[in-house]
């Protein structure tokens, strides 16, 4: 009796069709082109075919469907399948048991779908509930869905090798051209762990040099020392609702991993060797609990990247190493993932130290190394921990290098919106340019190694960054173990623009090392060393302010040059420092300016210039102080136009051979004297000095041409010389 077609959604499932009592079902999250059903809404042809040596029965229907993913990034869709027709394959007489072996039976459905290809023919092969014994492993080639119940279980019953992989033994393709359209569908690919012994390696799940697969609603529970999925060469991936748990092993694997068709240690049995390696790829609603690594690719070959690829809203728990390792990826998304006990978050590299598993490329192999990355990480929420196997233990990492004489830099990405609780640094960029990191969350660093604490965010040999809205530390205690933000090994240009850094137990920000940053409307608070130190560093900072630092506000320390903290309308304000609120300490350039700042309440110095150091200091305001206003100490500076005003000490300080020019300054209400100099030289002219506690301008063994002062109402005396 013949049925006519119908339409409608079963058990989240869609019931494609109804033909002889025989029903076809497709998730219900798969598309299907039902308006191309309704036009045929006549009768659909169907037969049940069953032979002596075959253990199922095929049901042929003329179905149109879709299986496509779709995402919100550019470039990146995942896999799309399209039928016109479909082949419902389902076994019969299998062992539900796991007493005996399903591997054969499993393998002839398989089979009839390559034997019986047609390009417009999707090969549904059906797998009840139960345990099912595998004894070999399987071939599953194009157009070929593998269906398998939520509690259907293939279990692993022999050493080595894979569960199933695409292509069959001998069978070699170049680029994308092998199995595609393929399917595979729920159930459990189950390995007992408990009894491994090192050599076992295997990966559960394989396909290479082919395109468009979708891997939905599958557990893969279980492996040893290889891979619960692997992809090698191919394009057009799709893994949804996927879960891999459980590994044992010492080769540091991923559960997921994409590779490059290199070599034969690389790409074994997928044969032709062109370096073809993935594209187009969306891993979404997955979860990794109890690995090595979660997923990622750790080879790659210089010029060749993998592309266009997301990984999003997807749950790490419990990784040893890396969550996520990318090498040589382009286009990359890492959005919305919760990362919680891994040994290090986002691992991205375009280098690897000493060149290990980067390859020059195969002969033939058309590459072209470049900068441009296109990464995006965002939203994700980050814990990583102390592990024995993981060296470096960041929440997201940047690494680029030098080998060979050739520079292999990062450029172009957003580091956006995550949480991170670290055992390393919470974000480091190192050789990356022109990344944007911004609106993160750092609230603890906890590594502190005694030649290189760990910090909030840091950047080494990396230029024309954007860090920018960032939260880094936390209110209840010293969370940060080192700076804030750092900034070392001659990185260029960096802007470091309203971030809110709190109790560190180094500075809240730190430039060094010949770098160079401009940083703005910074909140700086209760750091343990400086506010803002540089040191060999050029430094701008405008509009910052700093509060409650143990040591010095700003520190400007050790061969800094070209430095400008504050200017007209964008001065900095200190507050509340533990010792000095600036000091320009040991530097010896002339293009050190201090400028439009308001320094008020520090338990030392103002302003101090010392150790040789050169400085201009003008149009501050420096009050209420518990030392001098502003010092400068066997040092040569011009102090101009500044008010000083109510600090315990003197109201300018020059001692031990200063060399320094005071003019146009308003002095009072100081504790001590006005002016004050002790063994130095120079010029004070046009100077307001008054009601200060001691002398108004005293000068003692100094050498001072002193002319259009104003001095009055002091306590002690006008102007003094000795």
């Amino acid at each position: 009796m013949k049925k006519t077609k119908q339409i409608k959604k079963v058990a989240g499932y869609v019931l494609l069709a109804s033909v002889c009592g025989m029903m076809a079902y497709m998730p219900a999250q798969m598309k299907v082109d039902a308006s191309a059903a309704e036009k045929n809404s006549a009768v659909i042809q169907a037969q049940a075919v069953k032979k002596d040596n075959q253990n199922f029965t095929v049901k042929e229907e003329s179905k149109t469907g879709t299986m496509k993913a779709s995402s919100d990034e550019k470039g990146i869709n995942g896999c799309s399948i399209s039928y016109k027709k479909l082949a419902v394959i389902t076994l019969t007489d299998l062992d539900a048991t796991g007493n005996s072996d399903v591997s054969s039976a499993i393998q002839s459905a398989l089979n009839y779908a390559k034997e019986h290809y047609d390009k417009d023919t999707m090969y549904q092969i059906q797998i009840p509930s139960g345990d099912f014994r595998l004894d070999k492993h399987l071939f599953i080639y194009s157009n070929t869905w593998l269906s398998l119940k939520k509690d259907s279980r293939l279990i692993k019953n022999y050493p080595n090798q894979c569960m199933i992989k695409s292509n069959g033994n001998g069978e070699f393709y170049n680029g994308y051209t092998g199995a595609s359209n393929i399917v595979i569908e729920g159930g459990i690919w189950y390995t007992d762990i408990k009894d491994y012994k090192p050599g076992q390696e295997s990966t559960a799940i394989r396909f290479g040099h082919g395109k468009n697969v979708y891997v939905k609603d599958v557990v893969v529970d279980g492996n040893m020392d290889g891979h619960h999925m692997s992809f090698c060469g191919v394009s057009d991936i799709t893994i949804e609702n996927c879960t891999f748990k459980k590994y044992v092993g010492g080769n540091n694997k991923e559960a997921v991993q994409f590779d490059i068709c290199h070599s034969e240690n690389i790409a074994g049995e997928y044969g032709y060797y062109d370096d073809t390696c993935e594209k187009n790829v969306l891993v979404k609603n997955c979860t990794f609990d109890g690995l090595s690594r979660g997923i990622g690719a750790h080879s790659a070959v210089y010029g060749v990247y993998y592309q266009n690829i997301m990984i999003e809203n997807c749950k790490f728990s419990d990784i040893d190493k890396q969550a996520v390792l990318a090498m040589n990826f382009k286009n990359f998304v890492v959005k919305n993932n919760k990362m919680t006990n891994v040994g290090s978050g986002v691992d991205f590299r375009y280098y690897n130290l000493e060149g290990e598993n980067f390859y020059q490329p195969n002969q033939g192999t058309v590459s072209k190394v470049s900068a441009e990355a296109d990464i995006k990480i965002t939203g994700n929420t980050i814990e990583t921990k102390l592990s024995e196997n993981q060296s470096n233990s960041y929440g997201i990492y940047l690494f680029g290098g030098e080998a060979g004489g050739v520079t292999y830099r990062i450029k172009d990405g957003v580091i956006s919106n995550n949480k991170i609780t670290s055992a390393a640094h919470g974000i480091f960029l190192n050789y990356a340019d022109e990344i944007t990191v911004t609106g993160n969350t750092v609230s603890k660093i906890t590594l502190n190694a005694k030649s290189a604490p760990s910090n909030g965010i840091c950047l080494i040999a990396s230029n024309k960054n954007k860090i920018s809205k960032n939260v880094i530390g936390a209110s209840s205690g010293y969370q940060i173990i080192g700076h804030g933000i750092s900034i070392r090994s001659k990185s260029k240009d960096n802007v470091i623009s309203d971030n809110k850094i709190t109790k560190t137990k180094r500075a809240g920000i730190m430039v060094a090392d010949g770098s160079s940053a401009t940083l703005t409307k910074n909140k700086i608070t209760s750091c343990m060393i400086y506010g803002i130190g540089s040191e060999n560093a050029k430094v701008n900072a405008y509009s910052n302010q700093i509060s409650g630092c143990k040591s010095t506000g700003i520190a400007i320390l050790n061969g800094s040059s070209s430095c400008q903290i504050g200017k007209k309308g964008s001065g900095n304000t200190i507050t509340k420092s533990g010792q000095n609120g600036i000091t320009v300490n040991g530097c010896k350039t002339s293009k050190i300016t201090v400028a439009y700042n308001k320094v008020t309440s520090c338990k030392n110095i103002g302003i101090s210039v010392t150790a040789g150091a050169s400085a201009a200091c003008k149009k501050n305001t420096v009050s209420k102080n518990a030392g001098h206003g502003i010092n400068v100490d066997g040092s040569k500076a011009v102090i101009s136009n500044n008010t000083v005003s109510g600090n315990k000490g003197n109201g300018l300080n020059l001692y031990q051979k200063a060399n320094v020019t005071v003019a146009g300054n308003k002095v009072a209400g100081n504790s001590r004297h006005g002016i004050c100099a002790t063994s130095s030289r120079g010029t004070i002219s046009n100077n307001k000095v008054t009601g200060n506690k001691g002398i108004g301008i005293c000068l003692l063994q100094s050498k001072f041409k002193v002319k259009g002062n104003q001095a009055k109402g002091n306590k002690t005396a006008e102007i003094y010389k000795k």
